[in-house]
Parts: structure tokens; C-alpha cells; sequence
């Protein structure tokens, strides 16, 4: 399985590699230092590589008189040696994958300029412990945090309204998250094969995804509100086998306890555990 998993992580960095060299010859790249990188129309920098073998790096904020605004897609992808990551205030962009199968990577400090954490941004980083998602970020993009098997801790702002697919999959350090009143959907995956151990989800959320919090084996207390219309398939399946919900009476959440053979109990009786 091991071997499986190498040769798989060496694939996906030749695609990688690919991917970034198709996109190079499409622009003009220009480079500063250890990094590469293209002008946006409005006359910013976008990173669009890193070339570098910094352990710590503070990403500069102006290359070669152009304030950095973006940082581009797998930029920092596959790079070793990094362990702790600054980004600058003058970025509003990080692009997919920027940092992804950044191995060594134990922490990140985003500044409140960005607005969204784009697809697949720390997916791989298997050593990030913690990161501060800034209160002007809207959306964790899918597959996000996928694979930080580290992570212990993630406090997701008020201003976040979507966790996308798969974004904090296999996280299994993971043992708490608070999902904030602005979210309104959990994506398919969002927390599957995580460690938490109770979620609340609040009353702006809707929907449930598919396999949102499937195989959370620590899984033992659930609080769902009559807001969730909507909950997919297997989304709570294999978790712990004390994994009790509570919900609130003749809502959609306790006609999907009832179903699916859930314990569940009621939120203004939670003496009465019904099976």
C-alpha cells in the first residue's frame, strides 16, 4: 500500500509539472530571485512558480517594482523543504493547488486581503497543524484541506457561507471544528475520515452533502436544526456506534434518524432517547 501511495503522489507531481509548463509557454514568465512570475492586466504580479529551498519563507510583496496580487495555481506545489509560509498583505488571490503536496508544512499565516481559499490550496500538506482562515475569506474551496493529517485545529470565520467537497477529508487529527451561523451548505466529503467528535451544525445550513461526515469513527454526538431540508447519502455512515442525534420534533433531520435507524433524541426533551 505504501509503495501504491508513492508512486501515486510521484504521478500526480509529473501532471503537476505538466500542467505548469503548458501554462508557462502560454504567457510571458518573467523571474526575480528564486521566483517565476506573469503580470496581471492591471499591471500586478501573479506568482507563478517558486523555485526556491526556503525552510521559512516570507513571500515578498513587490517583484521587480510589481505589487505581488496573486498568487498562481500549484505556485508552491511539491515544494520539500518549506515548513512555514508568510503570504503578504497585498494578495487577493490564491489560485488552486498553490500549495499542494507541500509535505514539510507546518504553518500558514493568510492575510485578511484574500477572499476565498481556492480548490485543493493545502491538499497533501500532511503536516499542517493549525491554520487562521482571515475573516474576509467567503468559501473553503473543494478538497481544500484534503489529506492534512495533522491539523488539529481550523476556526472557520463568520464571513465563510460554503465548505466545499471533500475540504477537510481525511483530516484525522482533527477532533473539533466549529462551522459558523454563515454557512449554509456542507459539501459531499466535506469531513469524511476526520476525528471529530461532536459537530453543531447551525441553523443557516441547509444541506448536507453526500458522505459529509462519513467514517468519523469518533463521531458520538450530532445536533442538527429543522433548517437542513436536505441530507445525502451515507452521510453520517460508519460513524461511531453511540452516535446519537439531536434534532428537533417532526423535522426533516428526525424523519432521517427514523429512516436511516438512527439513534436521535429531541431538543427540548433530551432525556427521551428514541432508537
Amino acid at each position: 500500500m505504501k509503495k501504491l501511495l508513492v508512486l501515486l503522489g510521484v504521478f500526480l507531481l509529473i501532471l503537476t509539472l505538466c500542467a505548469l509548463a503548458e501554462e508557462d509557454e502560454a504567457r510571458e514568465v518573467f523571474k526575480s530571485g528564486d521566483f517565476e512570475y506573469a503580470l496581471l492586466p492591471d499591471g500586478g504580479a501573479e506568482i507563478t512558480r517558486y523555485k526556491g529551498e526556503a525552510e521559512e519563507l516570507d513571500i515578498p510583496s513587490v517583484l521587480d517594482g510589481h505589487t505581488v496580487t496573486a498568487i498562481g495555481d500549484r505556485a508552491f506545489s511539491a515544494c520539500f523543504s518549506l515548513t512555514s509560509v508568510t503570504v503578504p498583505n497585498s494578495v487577493t488571490s490564491i489560485g488552486d493547488y498553490a500549495f499542494y503536496l507541500c509535505i514539510s508544512l507546518t504553518s500558514v499565516t493568510v492575510p485578511d486581503s484574500v477572499t476565498s481559499i481556492g480548490e485543493g490550496v493545502f491538499d497533501g500538506c500532511s503536516r499542517l497543524t493549525s491554520v487562521a482562515i482571515p475573516d474576509s475569506v467567503t468559501s473553503i474551496g473543494d478538497y481544500a484541506f484534503r489529506s492534512c493529517s495533522s491539523l488539529t485545529a481550523v476556526a472557520i470565520p463568520d464571513s465563510v457561507t460554503s465548505i466545499g467537497d471533500g475540504a477537510f477529508f481525511y483530516c484525522r487529527s482533527l477532533a473539533d471544528v466549529a462551522i459558523p451561523d454563515s454557512v449554509t451548505s456542507i459539501g459531499e466529503d466535506a469531513f469524511a475520515n476526520c476525528g471529530l467528535t461532536a459537530v453543531a451544525i447551525p441553523d443557516s445550513v441547509t444541506s448536507i452533502g453526500e458522505d459529509a461526515f462519513y467514517f468519523c469513527c469518533s463521531l458520538t454526538a450530532v445536533t442538527i436544526p429543522d433548517s437542513v431540508t436536505s441530507i445525502g447519502e451515507d452521510a453520517f455512515a460508519d460513524c461511531a456506534d453511540s452516535l446519537t442525534f439531536t434534532v428537533e420534533r417532526d423535522s426533516y433531520a428526525a424523519q432521517y434518524c427514523r429512516e436511516n435507524d438512527y439513534k436521535y433524541t429531541y431538543s427540548d426533551a433530551p432525556d427521551l432517547l428514541k432508537d
